[in-house]
């Protein structure tokens, strides 16, 4: 909180919105709770796209599925060129016997490239349809209760925590689509890896684990300074309408407070300034000690690649599909998740139907 803002309003501004009671629980949320709540919301959203369109949601899943096969045939394809390009015999041979492996290869990349399109295409007519049906199951229970209920702070709240459920849930759409992506990755990249040898696969773990927990550190962090700033923003924008508003430009010219309240706006964008330097350190330091966990667990996995190489357990070829893979693997993780997203309570939209409904 700023000077000016203890100056102009004594405090903070703060919304008394139904919503407000739950803008603190993205704080409460660690990884192991976002994946224990993962299904629920998954299935929820699942749900709603089948009820939208069933072809369009199949298509999405085809589509992912597909990308993922068509990873781990580009892996199985590397391994091949790599085992062509270091066999025997003259350079001339090596690129021949390497070169029906390459048109594969081709080929995948364009079929990955028509799947990519159709299932963004399919995602995209899924999100309105989404938003639509959730916001219909919103009306269909504000409208089914009785008339008293309007004027019931309780039930009130509960309109304005589901208010903003529809944007979520078409938000949702976008969400699942690019966790399927990455999962299906991850598995597609970790079933080639067992295959080349099984020792890569715990060694895949400990080079994804660090960046999941640095991504969600810093959304947590994020999310806290989107808190403060939101305080920022309501006084700054208060004292940016007097300073702008036809209502009160006649009493601002009057008393002569246009300079004053814009010191105090230039004094609130400066703490806030200061808040968006804090939130940039603290991501950059997380990052850093993401990255150094990954690069340590990156670098033993390199030290028993190379252990196995020259104890011949391990050809020249596998070690450097192994190394893209494992690249390919840990880069198919979002370093930043959704900053939109919210930890919704569950059950809120039972509660709206249960509530004042007609007999």
């Amino acid at each position: 909180m700023s000077r000016s803002e203890q100056e102009l309003f004594g405090g903070p501004l703060r919304y008394d919105m139904g919503w407000t009671e739950h803008e603190h629980a993205r704080l409460e949320l660690t990884l192991w709770s976002a994946l224990r709540s993962m299904p629920r919301q998954v299935w929820g959203t699942l749900r709603r796209a089948w009820r939208a369109d069933r072809g369009a949601l199949l298509s999405v899943g085809v589509c992912e599925i597909g990308q993922g096969i068509v990873a781990a045939v580009n892996l199985l394809v590397l391994n091949a060129v790599m085992h062509a390009l270091l066999g025997v015999g003259s350079p001339a041979d090596r690129v021949d016997a390497a070169l029906p492996a390459m048109l594969v290869g081709a080929g995948a990349a364009v079929v990955n490239s028509g799947l990519a399109s159709w299932s963004t295409s399919r995602a995209g007519r899924l999100e309105p349809l989404v938003e639509r049906l959730a916001t219909t199951e919103y009306l269909e229970a504000a409208q089914a209760v009785e008339l008293e209920a309007i004027e019931d702070p309780a039930f009130r709240r509960l309109l304005d925590v589901a208010y903003y459920g529809p944007t979520y849930a078409r938000r949702m759409i976008s969400t699942c689509v690019a966790g399927l992506n990455s999962t299906i990755g991850l598995i597609s990249t970790a079933g080639i890896l067992l295959v080349l040898h099984w020792a890569f696969i715990p060694m895949l773990l400990l080079i994804v684990a660090p960046r999941g927990w640095g991504a969600m550190r810093v959304a947590q962090r994020r999310y806290v300074s989107v808190l403060n700033w939101v305080e920022h923003l309501r006084a700054s924008r208060l004292i940016g309408n007097l300073l702008t508003e036809r209502s009160a430009a006649q009493e601002v010219r009057l008393h002569g407070v246009g300079p004053y309240l814009l010191a105090r706006y230039r004094d609130m964008a400066e703490n806030a300034e200061e808040e968006q330097q804090r939130l940039a350190n603290g991501k950059a330091a997380t990052e850093l000690l993401a990255q150094a966990m990954s690069g340590l667990a990156t670098a033993a996995t390199y030290a028993v690649m190379f252990w196995l190489v020259t104890g011949g357990q391990m050809s020249l070829a596998v070690a450097g599909t192994a190394v893209f893979a494992i690249r390919s693997g840990s880069a198919s993780l979002p370093r930043d998740p959704d900053r939109r997203r919210v930890h919704r309570r569950p059950g809120l939209l039972r509660r709206l139907r249960q509530t004042h409904r007609h007999p």
